[in-house]
């Protein structure tokens, strides 16, 4: 079995040290993603001025534009969730109440 290449050299991982390091990343993301939409929140909800949470922002617009966007090219919907015509009625309902 060869090993792949990157830029930094060969990987040393087996295949589960590789899932367990991709799945120790993905817990990192998603902590960093709703830890920025708390924060954010707080921030919007104590009037601090904009200038002061802008980078907050910017880095939960990229963070988020970047899962929506590779999550599309992949064709992944969700975990638990079909896409069909009821899925997406029920997930648009929800959204458009919320908002």
């Amino acid at each position: 079995m060869s090993k792949k290449k990157n830029i930094l050299g060969e990987n040393q991982l087996d295949e589960m040290q590789e899932n367990t390091l991709l799945n120790i990343e993905k817990g990192g993301c998603w902590l960093a993603f709703w830890g920025l939409l708390i924060v954010y929140l707080v921030e919007f909800a104590i009037g601090m001025d904009f200038k002061c949470y802008l980078g907050e922002v910017i880095v939960m617009l990229a963070l988020s534009s970047y899962i929506g966007i590779q999550c599309m090219r992949k064709g992944i919907w969700d975990r638990h969730l079909k896409p069909n015509t009821k899925t997406n009625f029920i997930c648009a309902f929800v959204a458009s109440t919320v908002l």
